[in-house]
């Protein structure tokens, strides 16, 4: 099977905090609301596999992804906010 090494990523809130999911996965601190990340990675064009999940403050799990998902996220986010804008 060929990997496309193409990651995607989810993230939202659970609406509630560690008391109830536990601490941060990346920082192990306390979170007032927690997060849950999910990973996928292309393995056909437009076919994805759930490979990890991650739980804890956004910023945290933003920051172990790839850099160049992050960037890609971010650009999508701004040309999607420029559209919705026209």
């Amino acid at each position: 099977m060929h990997t496309f090494d193409t990651k995607k990523y989810t993230l939202r809130s659970t609406g509630d905090s560690s008391a109830r999911y536990g601490v941060c996965d990346v920082c192990t601190q306390h979170c007032s609301e927690v997060h849950i990340q999910q990973e996928y990675t292309q393995y056909a064009p437009g076919q994805f596999t759930h490979d990890d999940v991650l739980m804890g403050h956004a910023h945290c799990l933003q920051s172990v992804r790839p850099k160049s998902a992050t960037k890609f996220i971010q650009r999508f986010k701004k040309l999607k906010a420029e559209n919705d804008a026209d």
